[in-house]
């Protein structure tokens, strides 16, 4: 009979490893298991055992025989509003000391990102006091400081891509079971939630995508990067909140419902090079049976291109003056009034269907100065590329040309 093999005790483990009561490897600057839970690394360097206080004992510093090694970021002090929580003193509570580290890059890295708007408070402030209430949409947060991380830190890419992927799943766990019990309450939480979950999808499938997609094959690659995810969510939100559309747009976060000039935007009076290149994919389904359905879906297109115009960095002449993030706004637009039919021919991989995309993608190039929407036009009209044969070739010269894919 086989002896059981005895577990050899480490007297030199991190301070969590010990509390978890489990093998620590003892690597440095951060051991493995810390790195797969994403919390702060705590070595102590002691010259002999110390007793563990007792929960009554109050002792805010260490001892001189005794002291403590913070790896990576250090801990940060919980918000206020979270003090008195219950969840604090369950054996497993909904956050960790790493998500506090997440939390603090959200609010003094992450939130300053977003666009060159003159509301920071939005993303810094605003959004994290509404995730105190809303534990799915702390997790969409965390989720999205989790990638920023990995865009900044390529030596811990894997473990923040790993952090990032656990918290936008929690994160859609709660807004399934938020979306069955909407109200007014939570229909703010709600509404962020899908936005966030929107720019996930998009830092997955630009910039980070070979580590996010490390093991999977190119035609799911694909499904993600034509929308197969996030079109479904971001139109189906709209149809879901609109029972508390009005009361949103009356609340604090009124802006992110602000359109500007776009109902009054007519691309014939902006019409450009790409507005050219843009109607000149009219001749591929003149006379088809879904000419309508692509007719509309290309006006909006155009329409999206000479709102992103307004935009550009550096433009004195723009008429209009940017409020919020609305220069990122038009994807959203774009995909929510588009026609669901057209959605559907994509999804069948119809070749006039998939070149529009490629243009989307072409127009989501000009927002490729930020982070989280690094590459991903670029992989818009790639995975386009790859679907098409070399018959059409020539109508995807411009996208490509314009993503640096020529």
């Amino acid at each position: 009979m086989a002896t059981r093999r005895s577990h050899r005790k480490s007297r030199s483990g991190c301070k969590e490893c010990k509390r978890r009561r489990i093998k620590c490897n003892e690597d440095k600057p951060q051991c493995t298991n810390c790195i797969r839970h994403g919390i702060a690394c705590v070595y102590l360097k002691t010259g002999a055992p110390q007793p563990e206080p007792s929960p009554s004992e109050s002792s805010p510093l260490p001892s001189h025989s005794t002291s403590c090694t913070f790896v990576g970021t250090p801990p940060q002090v919980l918000p206020r509003s979270l003090q008195n929580t219950s969840d604090l003193h369950q054996p497993h509570p909904l956050f960790e000391l790493g998500d506090l580290a997440l939390l603090h890059h959200w609010c003094l890295v992450t939130s300053l990102t977003f666009g060159s708007t003159a509301d920071v408070s939005l993303w810094q402030m605003g959004f994290p006091k509404v995730a105190f209430r809303h534990p799915f949409l702390m997790h969409g947060i965390l989720s999205l400081a989790a990638l920023h991380v990995a865009y900044l830190n390529p030596s811990s890419r894997r473990s923040s891509m790993l952090d990032a992927a656990q918290h936008h799943s929690k994160s859609l766990q709660g807004f399934r079971q938020g979306i069955d019990q909407m109200s007014e309450k939570n229909s703010e939480a709600l509404f962020i939630t899908s936005a966030f979950t929107f720019l996930y999808a998009f830092v997955t499938f630009g910039t980070l995508h070979s580590e996010f997609e490390e093991g999977a094959n190119s035609a799911t690659r694909t499904l993600r990067v034509l929308g197969a995810d996030w079109i479904p969510l971001v139109r189906g939100v709209s149809t879901v909140l609109k029972p508390t559309y009005e009361s949103l747009k009356r609340g604090p976060f009124s802006c992110l419902f602000e359109m500007g000039n776009w109902d009054n935007l007519n691309p014939d009076d902006v019409s450009g090079p790409e507005d050219k290149e843009i109607l000149r994919l009219q001749e591929i389904w003149k006379g088809g049976e879904d000419a309508a359905v692509y007719d509309k879906t290309l006006y909006l297109l155009r329409k999206y291109c000479a709102w992103v115009k307004q935009f550009q960095p550096n433009r004195d002449d723009s008429p209009m003056k940017l409020k919020y993030n609305q220069d990122c706004s038009g994807p959203f637009i774009w995909a929510s009034l588009s026609p669901e039919q057209y959605f559907k021919l994509l999804h069948q991989r119809q070749p006039s269907a998939l070149i529009i995309f490629a243009y989307f993608g072409a127009v989501l190039n000009s927002l490729d100065r930020y982070w989280w929407m690094e590459g991903c036009g670029k992989s818009i009209v790639g995975a386009v590329d790859e679907c098409l044969g070399p018959y059409w070739t020539p109508f995807l010269e411009w996208p490509k040309k314009t993503v640096g894919l020529d």
